[in-house]
């Protein structure tokens, strides 16, 4: 996934029931600035993750001057309390595409708690004894997230990160923590193949874009060519503390993107795996995308919606192993 932003619970209304599985969203980095956080929360979206954190404390050097974005973005700010009445859970997702101007790597375990403490202190519930910044605060409104998500996105130690989802689980047992991990099992491609393996996680956003080897695109690569969304629910049956956690199926929202699929294969690679017992539903990389991808009217999020909600109808059903579109990667 792309990251450019620097460093930076109640639910009260209904997110669209589904009979088989839930919709998350990523939304931040390809809107602009009339591209609100509310207009995506009436479409049936149950979770909209926030991209990103992209800055760890210990390498984003204190100037003494205040962060322009963390202390912009009314509209969110607004808008946030507007999803969550919804019944839409905001997650705040950390990391990203890693580069020297966007460093999330934590080095040591303490640093990871140290980094859990303050963004529990800034983005979660609102504490007296907190003198930090609270970023999505509004007009006297103290607004909080209501779970994290982990886009570690470059291979270094992952006890650290580790660290930080054990400190959110004592803050607060019941958070939400969710992994987007890239779809490739090989030891040298699993990125947080440790965290994922001993944190307790609820579930995994899994990647299946830009690596054409076990993308959704089927016969798109030379090497070993397999949409492996099973092998992802046996990583988790094998896991020390996420065997309930759900695995969603991670995908591409705009044609010409690396691992895209139509909305129709989407919706038949939903009916081939809804019945699995960790399917958790569909993950859109990203909202204003997948908005904004319309065929004879319709965006990708109504339908992957529709499906979700309505469960496979005969007509909706494929007997194809999965799809067969062809779009090169950019």
């Amino acid at each position: 996934m792309p990251s450019i932003l620097p460093f930076l619970m109640t639910i009260g209304g209904a997110a669209a029931a589904t009979a088989g599985g839930q919709l998350n969203g990523y939304w931040g980095q390809n809107g602009y600035i009339y591209d609100g956080l509310s207009d995506y929360c009436d479409t049936g979206v149950r979770y909209v993750s926030l991209s990103f954190i992209s800055r760890a404390p210990e390498y984003d050097e204190a100037t003494g001057y205040p962060v322009w974005l963390l202390s912009g973005c009314a509209t969110m700010k607004q808008d946030i309390s507007y999803c969550q009445k919804r019944g839409v859970k905001v997650l705040m997702s950390i990391g990203g595409v890693w580069n020297n101007d966007a460093d999330y790597r934590v080095s040591t375990e303490q640093n990871g708690r140290d980094f859990s403490d303050f963004l529990w202190g800034a983005f979660g519930p609102y504490n007296t004894s907190w003198t930090g910044p609270r970023p999505l605060d509004f007009n006297g409104t103290h607004n909080a997230v209501d779970g994290f998500d982990f886009d570690i996105e470059i291979k270094i130690d992952d006890k650290p990160y580790i660290a930080m989802v054990d400190r959110f689980r004592e803050l607060a047992p019941s958070m939400f923590i969710s992994a987007a991990p890239q779809c490739p099992l090989a030891p040298q491609y699993f990125y947080m193949q440790e965290l994922i393996q001993k944190a307790k996680l609820d579930a995994l956003f899994v990647q299946f874009y830009n690596n054409e080897g076990c993308d959704a695109v089927i016969g798109n690569s030379k090497w070993d060519d397999e949409f492996n969304f099973n092998a992802w629910g046996d990583v988790l049956a094998a896991s020390d503390k996420s065997k309930d956690a759900k695995v969603f199926i991670g995908l591409q929202a705009v044609e010409g993107s690396s691992g895209y699929i139509t909305a129709k294969e989407m919706q038949n690679l939903v009916c081939q795996y809804q019945d699995k017992s960790y399917f958790g539903g569909v993950s859109l990389w990203d909202m204003t995308l997948a908005t904004g991808n319309k065929v004879n009217g319709k965006s990708y999020v109504e339908s992957a919606v529709d499906v979700l909600r309505d469960g496979c109808k005969d007509s909706q059903q494929s007997t194809i192993s999965a799809t067969t579109s062809t779009v090169p990667a950019p």
